[in-house]
């Protein structure tokens, strides 16, 4: 499992399709510090005369999180929808390996590779907002000292969760719909609903807890982890894992790990995506056991089984 895992990412590295969507995502990021930090005077945001925002508070800090996980899902839309493409287009059922591997150790390998990449890119992103605040042209008054929990606190409690969940759903969208595109179907619903979510955060506000969980991104739990805070506390406070987040973290993280159990029962070798072939050809592998068992001709422990032979 760990040798597809690792394999899953050293194939993401050699693609320059991962450093133009990781450069596009820190170009955003340091965007949104140049205006939350006075660097456009004009169209600098503020909550009232002479009451501007911390530019590094956590309070801002989680809202710049909040709204670039929306647009991470299409990066980790891409990596998924490669993710399968690239295997079961170079006849991955025929050359997997040549000793057999479990249907599990290949989708739990594969996926952690990209949560571990995703996770890493997302890590230097919140490096990047943090030193985004020294550019010149940033106004001072607006930056106080960092704290490192300010940042340590949404990447554990709503970044990573998300990660999981928004990868678990693509992969086992591809897997039940047996169609590569769904993961962008499936992304642009995400995207719509995240907009309609803080109207939901607001309709269920005398239900807080149904409206907390009701969010999949954990959006409404951290509004409603805020309300009856000055301004002052949300620019100060370590939110943690409040109750609103956690039932909502624990929710989704437990309905994301269901989607992988039902999509690993669904999953076979011969995923094919509504190949034509009503019989596996001579060459392909048989499923056996819940493993994978390569047939190759030519056959013995040649180096064709290798992971390299994935490419």
């Amino acid at each position: 499992m760990w040798q597809i895992c690792i394999f899953e990412i050293k194939y993401r590295l050699r693609h320059i399709s991962t450093y133009i969507l990781a450069s596009a995502m820190f170009i955003h990021t340091i965007w949104h510090i140049l205006i939350y930090g006075g660097f456009f005077r004009e169209i600098a945001p503020h909550l009232g005369p002479d009451n501007y925002v911390i530019v590094n508070s956590i309070s801002v800090i989680y809202l710049n999180i909040s709204y670039q996980i929306h647009l991470f899902l299409f990066m980790i839309a891409i990596f998924i929808f490669l993710m399968f493409q690239k295997d079961f287009s170079s006849g991955i059922p025929n050359i997997l390996f040549t000793k057999p591997i479990t249907k599990g150790q290949y989708l739990l390998g594969s996926f952690l590779g990209n949560f571990i990449l995703m996770a890493v890119i997302y890590a230097i992103n919140t490096f990047i907002m943090a030193m985004a605040v020294y550019v010149p042209g940033i106004d001072k008054e607006l930056v106080v000292a960092h704290k490192l929990m300010w940042y340590l606190d949404p990447f554990l409690v709503y970044v990573l969760p998300n990660i999981f969940f928004i990868s678990a759903v693509f992969v086992a969208g591809v897997i039940f719909t047996k169609r590569l595109w769904s993961v962008l179907l499936i992304g642009l619903l995400f995207y719509y609903l995240s907009d309609k979510m803080v109207g939901i955060s607001w309709a269920f506000i005398d239900r807080r807890m149904l409206g907390a969980i009701l969010n999949p991104f954990g959006d409404s739990a951290f509004i409603y982890s805020l309300i009856g805070k000055s301004m002052v506390e949300r620019d100060t406070m370590i939110i943690g894992m409040t109750s609103y987040l956690f039932w909502n973290r624990l929710v989704w993280v437990g309905f994301s790990g269901l989607l992988l159990f039902f999509g690993w029962i669904k999953f076979n070798v011969y995923f094919g995506f509504r190949c034509k072939h009503h019989h596996p050809p001579p060459c392909s592998p048989h499923k056996c056991g819940g493993s994978f068992s390569p047939h190759i001709h030519g056959g013995g422990g040649g180096g064709n089984g290798n992971l390299q032979g994935r490419i």
